[in-house]
């Protein structure tokens, strides 16, 4: 284990160089399109052949790499996907105006992104007199639509099938994974949820008898009862601490999935930079419903 140097982020905050790191992480370059630091996001949800550039369509052989590598250093294929559209992200659409840089910048990433209005008005209220987008919003018919693409998208291009399966406790990101990779155990991870903002579409709903029910394919044992389980969180996090929270899941999937060489995470944009943050990936702005994989180097500290 070792200390790092510190990281500087978008928002202006800075990583915590007290903090002892296991691993190492870095992206394998090389791959895909999205690893180059000159790549531009077509307007499409899904990028050609998911980003993948082998000509031929060939993926990865992580369990090859993993075979010849080193001792200390591993490799998986994170294949990361994003909810589709939620109703809060219409609200954003309609409320929102993006900041200009220098004037509402303050700790706080969000105002940054949106605006002070959405920020300070709009996106700590739970809607208006059209739509709900808060607490944990559900997806719109729109997102259900970019779902059953992003589904498609797995059975076009032929990924590995992941080994494991992570997902979000909100129910966007609950009922993207279950549509685009249906029947598959997953595991959900408070980690993995989007960076708090004070707003309520990112309150997650509490973890009950009704969303277990509604997600039996999800395991919800990391949640201990309802009763105890502190959902309605309106705190504020930065990009630094989304982006240890992003570690910390690289750290026990490293840890505890030693076998897995594909592993599908279902997240948030936030959540996703800051995995892009943490493997050494240049940021982009990820569809809704969008997927992008990443071949990630571990090497133990």
């Amino acid at each position: 284990m070792a200390h790092e140097g510190s990281m500087a982020f978008p928002d202006g905050s800075t990583s915590d160089t007290t903090i002892v790191h296991k691993y190492r992480y870095t992206l394998v370059k090389g791959v895909f399109a999205q690893d180059e630091d000159d790549f531009l996001p077509s307007a499409n949800q899904i990028q050609p052949k998911l980003g993948l550039l082998d000509d031929a369509g060939r993926w990865p052989n992580v369990r090859s790499l993993n075979d010849v590598a080193p001792e200390g250093v591993s490799y998986k294929l994170i294949i990361a996907g994003r909810h589709g559209q939620g109703f809060h992200n219409v609200a954003i659409q309609k409320y929102g105006q993006p900041a200009i840089p220098g004037r509402d910048r303050q700790d706080n990433v969000a105002i940054y992104k949106y605006g002070k209005e959405w920020s300070t008005k709009w996106g700590v209220i739970g809607g208006d007199n059209d739509i709900t987008w808060g607490p944990d919003p559900l997806l719109t018919s729109v997102g259900i639509n970019q779902v059953k693409t992003a589904h498609e998208a797995w059975n076009l291009y032929a990924p590995p099938t992941p080994d494991v399966l992570y997902c979000s406790p909100l129910r966007r990101a609950l009922r993207t994974c279950a549509i685009t990779l249906p029947g598959r155990r997953v595991k959900v991870l408070e980690d993995i949820r989007e960076i708090l903002t004070g707003w309520t579409c990112d309150v997650r709903s509490t973890i009950d008898a009704t969303i277990r029910n509604e997600f039996p394919d999800f395991d919800f044992s990391s949640y201990g009862s309802s009763e105890s389980d502190p959902c309605v969180d309106l705190r504020t996090e930065t990009a630094a601490e989304v982006a240890e929270r992003a570690r910390r899941v690289l750290d026990y999937i490293f840890d505890t999935e030693e076998d897995a060489q594909v592993v599908s995470i279902t997240a948030h944009s936030d959540w996703i930079w800051a995995l892009f943050d943490t493997v050494g990936r240049r940021r982009y702005n990820l569809s809704t419903g969008g997927i992008t994989p990443l071949l990630v180097r571990a090497e133990k500290l």
